[in-house]
């Protein structure tokens, strides 16, 4: 798999949902994450280039100064 560009994934933790195991449940992010790579890699086992894999997005949250939040 790395020599058609893929990476090592690190994905959260999961929870704070339980599986049937009593385990972390993925979240939705983590998901959907795996369904895209799944995809990826299907299209490489058909013949088709890999898709370029993108970086995740970090989203800042911006709190007013002087809130609970602002202090964390």
């Amino acid at each position: 798999m790395r020599k058609h560009g893929f990476q090592n994934v690190k994905l959260s933790k999961g929870g704070p949902e339980l599986d049937s195991n009593g385990y972390p449940a993925a979240c939705r992010e983590d998901k959907l994450k795996a369904v895209e790579m799944n995809a990826a890699w299907d299209a490489v086992m058909l013949g088709l280039p890999a898709p370029a894999q993108q970086k995740p997005v970090i989203r800042l949250t911006v709190y007013p100064e002087g809130s609970v939040g602002d202090g964390y």
